[in-house]
Formats: C-alpha cells, sequence, structure tokens
C-alpha cells in the first residue's frame, strides 16, 4: 500500500514555472489595483475640465414655437461662429443669385400692378413736313394759296401737346390674374432665399459644432494615452526588480 501510495504521487514542479505564474499573478493584481485605485496612483497629465451647467438658461420661457421667430445672432452667441456665419452669408453665391431673383420679381409684381391701373401721359409733340414739288401733294400745295400773298410755308411745321389718358377694362381678369401670379412669385423667391440662408447657417453651425467636438475628442484620447503610458511605466518599475 505504501509504494502505491508513494507511486501516485504527482510529479515535482518545475520552479522556473511557478517563478512564472507568480509574475503573471503579481501582473494581474498591479493592473487591478492601478484600475481600482487610478485616482489615487495616477494623475493625468492634462487635467478634465469641469463642465459647470447655468442655474438658469436664456431661452428658459421661450417654446418652440418662438425660438422661429429669433435671428440666428440671438440662437448662436458665440463670437467665432457668428463671424464664420457672416462671411458665409457675405460670399455665398448662391444667395447672391437669390437675392437678384427677388428683386427681378419685386419689380416684376409693381409693373403687372401697374397695368392694372389707368395710364395718364403728359406729352408734347413737334413735327417737320416737306413734301416734294413733282409729288401729288407738292404739285396740291403749288396751285393753292391759302391767302393772296401768303404760300404754304416751306417746310411745314406741326406743334401738337395734351394730356392723354387710358385705362384697360379687365372684363376677363386677365390683368388682375397676372397681378396676383406675380405677387404669388415674388414670395416664392423671398421664401426659396430664407430657406437657403436658413440652410447655409446650419450647416456652418453644425461643422462648427462638430469641429469643436473632435477638439474634445482629441484632447480626451491625449489623456487617456497618458494615463496609460504612466501605468505602464509603473508596472514595468514593479516587475523589473523581479525580473532581474
Amino acid at each position: 500500500m505504501a509504494d502505491f501510495a508513494s507511486a501516485a504521487k504527482a510529479p515535482p514542479k518545475d520552479p522556473c514555472l511557478e517563478d512564472m505564474s507568480r509574475l503573471g499573478d503579481l501582473f494581474f493584481w498591479v493592473l487591478g489595483l492601478g484600475f481600482l485605485g487610478g485616482r489615487a496612483v495616477f494623475r493625468p497629465a492634462l487635467p478634465m475640465l469641469q463642465l459647470r451647467l447655468p442655474a438658469t438658461y436664456a431661452l428658459r420661457g421661450l417654446n418652440t414655437a418662438s425660438i422661429g421667430r429669433l435671428s440666428w445672432r440671438a440662437y448662436f452667441r458665440d463670437p467665432y461662429l457668428q463671424a464664420l456665419i457672416d462671411t458665409a452669408l457675405a460670399y455665398n453665391q448662391e444667395l447672391r443669385i437669390l437675392a437678384a431673383e427677388v428683386e427681378m420679381a419685386r419689380w416684376e409684381a409693381q409693373a403687372r400692378r401697374g397695368e392694372y391701373l389707368p395710364f395718364v401721359q403728359l406729352g408734347w409733340k413737334n413735327e417737320i413736313e416737306k413734301v416734294g414739288a413733282f409729288t401729288p401733294s407738292g404739285a396740291v400745295e403749288s396751285n393753292l394759296v391759302p391767302e393772296p400773298g401768303r404760300p404754304f410755308p416751306e417746310p411745314m411745321s406741326m406743334y401738337e401737346g395734351g394730356l392723354y389718358a387710358s385705362w384697360e377694362l379687365d372684363i376677363w381678369r386677365k390683368l388682375r390674374n397676372a397681378r396676383r401670379a406675380a405677387f404669388l412669385r415674388m414670395l416664392a423667391a423671398q421664401e426659396t432665399r430664407q430657406f437657403a440662408v436658413t440652410r447655409l447657417i446650419a450647416e456652418v453651425a453644425e461643422a462648427y459644432y462638430e469641429l469643436l467636438a473632435l477638439r474634445a475628442l482629441i484632447a480626451v484620447v491625449d489623456t487617456y494615452i497618458n494615463v496609460q503610458s504612466q501605468a505602464l511605466h509603473l508596472t514595468n518599475a514593479i516587475l523589473r526588480p523581479r525580473l532581474s
């Protein structure tokens, strides 16, 4: 029985394997303590900014319906963003084209409105007529004398002046329909330009805040890299004496 028990014993362990196992356990313990007590052991190179929320907001009493009545300067208070939006609105080619279309539509509406009103003209006209001697009119004038010893003047001047008025009766509503259509086209041009302005402001603001978010993300990543680098140096400092 004693021989059988001695034969059943496990083979002796390798000392190198035991040392490696102990080093592995120690490594995991150090990492665990580093993650659990990171605030007490490690200090980040760049401190994180603490976000302080205001006690009250400027737009607290406004609802979603009244926000649309605000100007974009009152909605976006960032001066850098306001400068970017001003530059985009001043040099955008599409907005310039739309502004010209609005002016054209406005003048067309004014012209259509004037066509429905009476036309009043004050004019003066002066004409000079000279007929040929060998023409029927010249032959008649040479044989006729309006007064003895006083022939027709050569050339003959005619003067005309007066006040003229005209008004087209819009029986079939042609002028009124044209005026209304021009007015609606003017409103459509204005709304199209306003939509383009709103879209441009939204695109600039979206790109600006996305850039700020990426900058904040870069700062967070840099801080995390510094913390991990400090953890690596501390782990190497702890394990280097044991491995030597």
